[in-house]
């Protein structure tokens, strides 16, 4: 299991990561205007009075989707389709060799 991290953390990770991934950020974004206030809603709050890891785990889900669609949208720019390829670029594109033509 995951070492817990603070809901503080998770929240400015996240953040970054929004402004990493985001090439038309801005900070009215509607995910930036809620995480800001949550963490100000939370700040001198004692965790008891509220379900912590409830709110770990969904801000952890949200942190790892968002970092799982940055994946995927370099993975669509990487291999998207560019008009018909050779063999040997499709061979290339994943990995492989064609063995050598013998006349």
């Amino acid at each position: 299991m995951a070492a817990r991290r603070s809901i503080f953390s998770l929240c400015r990770e996240i953040l970054r990561k929004i402004k990493e991934t985001e090439s038309q950020f801005a900070s009215k974004d509607a995910t930036w205007s809620y995480l800001k206030r949550f963490m100000r809603e939370r700040k001198g709050v004692p965790a008891g009075l509220y379900d912590r890891g409830r709110e770990e785990r969904t801000l952890a889900a949200f942190l790892q989707y968002i970092t799982s669609s940055a994946i995927h949208r370099d993975l669509i720019q990487q291999y998207q389709k560019k008009g018909e390829r050779s063999v040997e670029e499709s061979a290339h594109l994943v990995g492989l060799k064609l063995p050598q033509e013998k006349n």
